[in-house]
């Protein structure tokens, strides 16, 4: 299925247009039967919305419409033959009291496949109707942003910072938003630059989430983070605003300073077992050079009185000596 003209399938992937309150217009859709066999197609529209993941879709058969979807006039059911394409008009009107900005809405043409009498699968397939009312236009929308370094224990190894961002679109414009995230640390001599996220885009009313991972950021001790978003209306490129926020990257070089303590104390701890075995070897060298002189002492002393005795001897030889010369 896929919007057409009155001749069948015009290549068009949606469709789009800008209308004012209580204006109208006539527009065709193309069915197309792959199947071997005739299929009969339930045909409807309703409001549509984006997902989380930036997805279009639309509300299904059990929700009930409120906007843009009930604009929308097709008729209920279409048959087309086995292999063949059918063109079915419809109608887009739009209320007199419709608020200006954007609508979306949802047409699908669907077939219902049942196992039993109270289980069925709806499988459908359609295209997005995205209708702008004209007057005036609020575009408007928030940022926020948030980041968390993440740390290798090795000390020469750098480490990672995850950022994570979400916008919302609190206007009644379609946005497209264009993200630069910038972390900077040691007061702006270091600063790192993210690659630009692109938010294609932002419906009314919605929210999108997203992360970066920034590898190879050494831990500077505080990272200030700075995401700017540049917001522009998505249907004719007016409205240029600029959105930012910031946050803080606690990034303590733990490892780092682990490994600085660590030498530290390696190289006091040897210092002073240096210190020690030299005042261990001043002592040794000291009590072996007074042991040195208590042996000198000693060798002195025995050596004095080897000579006293030997001159003892001689005196008292010579005295008897000189005993026999008087006899």
């Amino acid at each position: 299925m896929q919007p057409a003209d009155s001749e069948g399938a015009d290549g068009r992937s949606r469709v789009e247009h800008q209308l004012d309150p209580g204006e109208s217009v006539h527009e065709y859709l193309s069915v197309r039967n792959l199947s071997e066999r005739d299929v009969v197609f339930s045909l409807g529209a309703a409001d549509g919305y984006f997902t989380k993941a930036g997805r279009f879709n639309m509300l299904t058969a059990d929700q009930t419409s409120v906007d843009a979807g009930l604009w929308v006039d097709v008729q209920a059911s279409i048959t087309v033959p086995a292999g063949e394409e059918a063109v079915v008009p419809y109608t887009v009107a739009v209320p007199a009291t419709a608020e200006p900005g954007d609508h979306l809405a949802g047409i699908a043409a669907s077939i219902r496949s049942t196992g039993n009498a109270s289980l069925g699968i709806e499988s459908r397939v359609g295209f997005r109707v995205m209708i702008r009312v004209a007057g005036e236009l609020d575009p408007a929308a928030t940022t926020s942003s948030s980041a968390e370094y993440f740390g290798s224990l090795n000390p020469l190894s750098t480490g990672a910072m995850a950022v994570s961002y979400q916008a919302t679109n609190t206007g009644n414009a379609r946005l497209h938003i264009t993200l630069n995230v910038t972390a900077r640390a040691l007061f702006g001599l270091v600063a790192l630059q993210l690659p630009t996220q692109e938010i294609e885009d932002l419906g009314i009313g919605q929210t999108q989430k997203g992360a970066i991972s920034i590898p190879n950021v050494w831990p500077l001790l505080l990272y200030d983070v700075e995401a700017k978003a540049v917001a522009t209306d998505v249907v004719n490129g007016g409205e240029r605003f600029t959105l930012t926020s910031g946050s803080t990257a606690l990034a303590m070089p733990w490892p780092q300073l682990a490994s600085i303590a660590l030498t530290i104390v390696t190289v006091y701890c040897a210092a002073l077992l240096h210190r020690r075995a030299r005042r261990r070897r001043a002592d040794l060298i000291e009590a072996t050079r007074q042991e040195g002189i208590e042996i000198g002492r000693g060798v002195a002393s025995r050596s004095a009185n080897v000579l006293s005795r030997s001159a003892y001897s001689s005196i008292d030889q010579r005295q008897d000596d000189r005993g026999e010369e008087s006899q």
